[in-house]
Formats: C-alpha cells, sequence, structure tokens
C-alpha cells in the first residue's frame, strides 16, 4: 500500500539535478537503497521513463550494476516496470 504523500513523486527536475526524478537521484546514492525503498513504497514509479536523459529507474540501476535494488524495482506490484511494453 502507497503511503500518502503530497507531492508529485514522477517530477522530473531541471537542468541542475540533470533533469531527472527524486527516484533517478536516489537511485545514483552510494547509500541509496533505503530512499529508493521509501519512494517506491509512496508511489514513485519504477517505469517512469525519462525522455529527457532517456532512461528509466531500471536502465539506471542496471547500468550502475545494483541488483538490490534492481530487485527493488519490482517489489510494489502496483507501480512496478512492465517491461514487456
Amino acid at each position: 500500500m502507497a503511503l500518502a504523500v503530497d507531492a508529485n513523486l514522477d517530477h522530473v527536475y531541471g537542468k541542475e539535478s540533470g533533469y531527472k526524478t527524486i527516484l533517478h537521484l536516489a537511485l545514483e546514492e552510494d547509500d541509496g537503497e533505503p530512499y529508493v525503498d521509501e519512494l517506491l513504497r509512496a508511489g514513485a514509479r519504477a517505469d517512469n521513463y525519462n525522455a529527457k536523459n532517456g532512461s528509466a529507474p531500471i536502465h539506471v540501476s542496471a547500468a550502475a550494476s545494483l541488483p538490490e535494488i534492481f530487485t527493488l524495482l519490482f517489489k510494489y506490484p502496483e507501480n512496478r516496470p512492465e517491461i514487456n511494453r
């Protein structure tokens, strides 16, 4: 069940963040796993493709060789990536 959050967790921030969502930023942190889990639990979309930087969270975690986080992206059925689109 997603937490009640009064924010757009899938908002793409501007140039200063590299046009990334908060989930993309959390994925890039060395200790980002707990943040990624909380964001996903709160409803951040694991399948949110970012056209500005050409990636989705699944791409970021795979490219960074983060198997624990890659697995987290599939943890919550309501917002997991749809890989067969």
